[in-house]
């Protein structure tokens, strides 16, 4: 008992002396924001991890992706903690694992610590539909205030004191604010997610795309925590609404630049009006972006994905167990069908299914095997894992028909962000 006393005692003093001196309230800080929902959606990278369970992510383009062969995390949807202390911003704070580790087990509420501690992931799991939830929760601030300086001035705000050099004397535009500013205008209407300055790529002659500068499109994304939030300062701010000017009932100033506030939404629906009509954007469409600011290079559109899916080929769970994954639901498979895995995969059965998920669905080309399957599942002659599900039925009619639609949908947004993606990467390494 004494040595377990010493051993326990010197943990704590180990523990304890890594600690001293770092501010925990600020790593959390940071881990709240790398895995905030409107960090997440704008962050590609971070995206890769959180979403590695898609078989989209296991191919070589991880590595065009900045996701270099070190960086694959073992844990499905899940960051290395290694990968987060390569982040400017945590590292400036601290560079022990864990402490990271610690602070991430006391934010619970929104993320999870994997059981050997090496890595944290989303309480609950991202989904392509989330991409687009900013819509409803951001403002677009309009005519922010620049300055004209000269190249060798100009400062990249992710870069903090670094100074931006090029080859042209040319004076440049720069932004005569801040982000923390912009946000500042917002705090009293409640929590802001995010706030971006926003920029446009102007690439070199010799089509470089490591060579080229950032031209300020004089505006500012900014995204609330809550709908509630959002709808409050849009009703406090807002002086376009339906492509129509409106008098505010406060009027949002920078220095002595009166600003123009628009909900994202209306932003989106201007813009489309304008290229539907052929017209230029202000300059913004020079280089095409989508509708919720994301620079890209979309010169092709992404090709659409068709199936011609035949009925009575999927199966739908419900009451999955809490520690099923992919691998525990393709056992089960394998285990009613009598075969291998790899029998499975190779008749192109495929488990429709993301962590921590109640329900799933498994998806076949064919319906022959269907309904034994389903039946073995439903009576518990199959379990998954050790397990009985809740319910297992074979979808028909319109159920049916939705799934399908669902999935084809779903494919085909999918197509289009990877597309997006691929221009998305900056070309530093890890800048945060």
């Amino acid at each position: 008992m004494a040595t377990e006393d010493a051993t326990n005692a010197k943990t704590e003093t180990i523990t304890t002396a890594s600690s001293a001196g770092v501010d925990i309230d600020a790593v959390k800080e940071r881990l709240s924001f790398f895995f905030s929902s409107a960090n997440v959606r704008q962050d590609a990278f971070l995206r890769k991890f959180l979403t590695s369970s898609s078989s989209s992510n296991k191919n070589p383009r991880n590595r065009r992706n900045n996701v270099n062969p070190q960086d694959e995390s073992p844990h499905a949807d899940m960051v290395p903690i290694a990968t987060l202390l390569r982040f400017n911003t945590l590292s400036k704070i601290t560079k022990d694992a864990s402490i990271v580790a610690k602070a991430a087990e006391s934010l619970s509420d929104m993320i999870v610590l994997s059981e050997d501690q090496t890595a944290i992931g989303l309480k609950k799991p991202w989904t392509e539909e989330q991409m687009d939830e900013n819509l409803p929760l951001t403002l677009v601030v309009e005519n922010l205030p620049l300055v004209e300086v000269s190249t060798t001035e100009i400062k990249d705000e992710d870069k903090k004191d670094e100074t931006t050099t090029t080859e042209s004397s040319i004076p440049k535009m720069q932004y005569l604010c801040t982000t923390e500013q912009v946000k500042e205008l917002f705090a009293q209407y409640g929590k802001v997610a995010l706030c971006r300055l926003r920029f446009r790529k102007n690439y070199s002659k010799s089509n470089d795309r490591k060579r080229f500068t950032q031209e300020p499109l004089k505006m500012a994304f900014v995204e609330f925590a809550t709908q509630e939030d959002c709808d409050t300062a849009a009703a406090d701010t807002i002086t376009v609404k339906d492509g129509v000017a409106m008098e505010p009932k406060r009027k949002l100033t920078l220095g002595e630049t009166t600003l123009t506030v628009r909900s994202l939404a209306d932003y989106v629906q201007e813009r489309k009006a304008i290229k539907e009509q052929g017209g230029e954007d202000d300059g913004r469409n020079k280089r095409n972006r989508d509708d919720h600011g994301e620079d890209e290079d979309n010169a092709d559109a992404a090709p659409a994905f068709t199936m011609e899916w035949k009925p009575g080929c999927v199966i739908r769970l419900e009451g999955l167990p809490d520690e099923c994954d992919r691998e525990t639901l393709l056992a089960a498979v394998s285990q009613g069908l009598d075969m291998t895995v790899d029998q499975v995969k190779d008749l192109k059965i495929y488990v429709d299914y993301s962590r921590g998920q109640a329900g799933g669905a498994i998806r076949f080309l064919e319906a022959d095997l269907v309904a034994g399957l389903c039946f073995k599942l439903a009576s518990g002659d199959v379990t998954v894992g050790s397990a009985k599900v809740a319910s297992a039925k074979v979808l028909k009619g319109d159920e049916e028909k939705k799934y399908w639609e669902d999935f084809i949908a779903f494919k085909n947004k999918q197509m289009s962000h990877k597309k997006e993606e691929k221009f998305y990467r900056k070309k530093k390494h890890y800048r945060r």
